[in-house]
Parts: C-alpha cells; sequence; structure tokens
C-alpha cells in the first residue's frame, strides 16, 4: 500500500508539473494575443524552467520572437525543438515559423526546404504550401507559387489570402480572367482591408471590358494577347474576346439608359455563359475549381445578386445598391446559403 500510495503521489506531482507548465503557456498567449509579446517570452520561459520539455511552450515562443524581430533566435529555437521533439502533432506550426523566419534572414531557399520537409509530415496544413507560395512569390518563381497556392486552397477552400495571392500570382503573369476568378472568390470571403481595397477594383475593371470609343466615333477593342495561346492550361482566351466584344455594346443605343451596374450585370453574364460553354474544352486549376462556381451561381439564380453584392463593398453609399437590396433581403439570404454551402473540391483530376 505504503509504494501505491507513493506512486500516486508521484503521478499527482508530475501532473501538477504539467499543468504548472501548460498554465504559464496558456497566460503567454494571452499576452500574446494582446499584442505584448515581450511579456509572453516571460512567461513562455518560466514555462520551459517548470518543463524544459514543454513543446507548447518552445512552439509559442519562437512566435513571439518572431514578432519581436528576433529572427534567429526564434530560428534556432524552432530548429531545437523539430530535434527534440521528432513525431509531435504540435511541430506544425514549429516548421511554419521556421520557415517564416528563415524569409526574414533573407534565406529563402533554406525556408522553402523547411516548408517542403513540414509538407511531407503535415499534408493536411495548408498554412505550409501557403507560405511556400508566398516566398516563391518574393522569387517571382510565379508557376511555383501557383502551385503551392493552388494546393493550400484545395485544402481550405475558405482562406482567403490563399485565393487572393493566387490572383495576384496570376496576374503577374499576365492571365488576366484567372486572376479575376480567383479574386472574386476572395472577395466573397474578405470584402474589408488592403487586400480588397486592391481587389475590388482589378475585378470590376476586367469585367468591364477594354472597349474605348476614339474621337472619330471609331469604338476600339483590348484584347489580352497573352491569353491566346491555346495549348497552355487554364486558356481563356475566347471567354476574354467575348468579353472584350461584350464592352463594345455599352455604347449601343439601346443602353445608353441603363447604370453602370446594370452593364456590369449584362457583362458578368456573358462572362460566365462563354465559361459555361468552353468548359467541356477547358483544361487546368481554373477550369476544374472556379468555373463551375459561377456556372452553377447562374444556374441557381445568384448571378445579378452576386453582382450587387460586389458594388455594395464600394466605399461610399449607392442609392441603386441599397434599393436593390431592400428589396432583394430573401435573394440575398438564398445567395449567402448557397455560397456557405457550396461543395469545393477537396482534389481535382
Amino acid at each position: 500500500m505504503r509504494y501505491l500510495v507513493c506512486f500516486l503521489l508521484l503521478c499527482g506531482a508530475i501532473a501538477a508539473y504539467g499543468q504548472s507548465a501548460q498554465q504559464l503557456t496558456e497566460e503567454g498567449m494571452k499576452l500574446a494575443d494582446a499584442g505584448d509579446y515581450k511579456s509572453a517570452v516571460a512567461k513562455y520561459d518560466a514555462a520551459l524552467k517548470s518543463d524544459p520539455a514543454w513543446l507548447s511552450a518552445k512552439s509559442e515562443k519562437a512566435v513571439a520572437l518572431y514578432f519581436l524581430g528576433k529572427y534567429q533566435e526564434a530560428a534556432d529555437l524552432c530548429k531545437q525543438a523539430l530535434a527534440q521533439h521528432k513525431g509531435s502533432k504540435e511541430l506544425k506550426a514549429v516548421y511554419i515559423t521556421y520557415g517564416n523566419c528563415l524569409d526574414e534572414l533573407g534565406q529563402p531557399k533554406n525556408a522553402l526546404k523547411v516548408y517542403k520537409e513540414g509538407m511531407k509530415k503535415f499534408p493536411d496544413s495548408y498554412l505550409l504550401p501557403f507560405n511556400s507560395g508566398l516566398t516563391y512569390i518574393s522569387l517571382k518563381a510565379y508557376d511555383d507559387a501557383q502551385e503551392m497556392l493552388q494546393k493550400a486552397i484545395l485544402i481550405n477552400p475558405e482562406h482567403a489570402g490563399s485565393h487572393y495571392y493566387l490572383g495576384m500570382t496570376m496576374e503577374a503573369m499576365g492571365k488576366k480572367i484567372p486572376a479575376t476568378l480567383a479574386l472574386l472568390r476572395f472577395l466573397l470571403l474578405e470584402h474589408e482591408g488592403s487586400k480588397s481595397d486592391k481587389a475590388l477594383p482589378y475585378v470590376l475593371k476586367k469585367i468591364k471590358g477594354n472597349a474605348a470609343r476614339s474621337t472619330d466615333g471609331t469604338i476600339n477593342i483590348t484584347i489580352d494577347e497573352s491569353s491566346m495561346d491555346k495549348d497552355k492550361k487554364d486558356n481563356f482566351s475566347t471567354v476574354d474576346l467575348l468579353l472584350s466584344l461584350s464592352a463594345a455594346y455599352d455604347f449601343d443605343e439601346k443602353n445608353k439608359d441603363k447604370s453602370e451596374l446594370e452593364l456590369f450585370v449584362q457583362k458578368f453574364d456573358v462572362m460566365v455563359t462563354a465559361m459555361d460553354e468552353q468548359k467541356k474544352e477547358g483544361k487546368g486549376f481554373f477550369w476544374e475549381y472556379y468555373v463551375p462556381f459561377f456556372t452553377d451561381m447562374k444556374k441557381q439564380g445568384h448571378l445579378e445578386t452576386f453582382c450587387y453584392v460586389l458594388y455594395g463593398y464600394r466605399e461610399g453609399t449607392n442609392e441603386e445598391v441599397e434599393q436593390w437590396m431592400a428589396a432583394n433581403q430573401n435573394r440575398l439570404q438564398s445567395f449567402v446559403l448557397w455560397a456557405g454551402a457550396y461543395p469545393w473540391p477537396k482534389e481535382l483530376k
């Protein structure tokens, strides 16, 4: 009995020991959430003094050090944690922090190696390919960035940043329609902030088309030459052509009394209809992932609603949008429910 009591007391002591480190770590996390990273580090140090093997404290301390700009110290701690805690599920966050630190230290290739190793161990992580994509963007390796961001999106379709940076990557590659599709999806997830301030004007301008009337009355249409190679994946040259042609109808007499928003709805309808007609021949991520979403949007009767929602994101008041939304609450609710329940694919052919 005496040995049993001693054993139980020892187990209780070990449990209290672990709980103490856990409690200190949780207190540090609260401080970090409040932006007090210096005090958070002190809490994590106290937790590690209580239990030197407490991985959560190491992981959170590395994050706090990163936000304090102490990248080398944070990287060293991450490297130590990876060596000492092989096989732990908590290392997912450590790989992300480690890669971020190496990026900040001007070691992007080493950061990519860390992300790659992390992806092998944690294939369910969307942040590892996402961060890898950002590193490739910084290196202007856009094909690799596209691959990583698409991977992140397949894992987590609700991660707005992945759609945004994929859109920006496609823009950098001169692929305007793919960029527009990714940014439209982004705006459904995040419509406030610096990213949406860039994304919204971009998509509105692209969908409006590139038609202009010269002083002699001639209508000039600009076609994106980079989209004309039909052998490439994610080729939208036909869609781009039809969208540009539709912009010329802005100058048609029958459209002279229509508002900018009404003309936008017409053009977006042309764009989605063109994609629907071309989807059997289309190949690549954008055709297989984004196009079905927008064609189903039209099929379910939500296309006009989406256009009004987009215009509602613009700064300032818009009486036309406000009046439409006030009169179409049921349509808005139906659209939100449809978009929220849409079955995004987890893998493509």
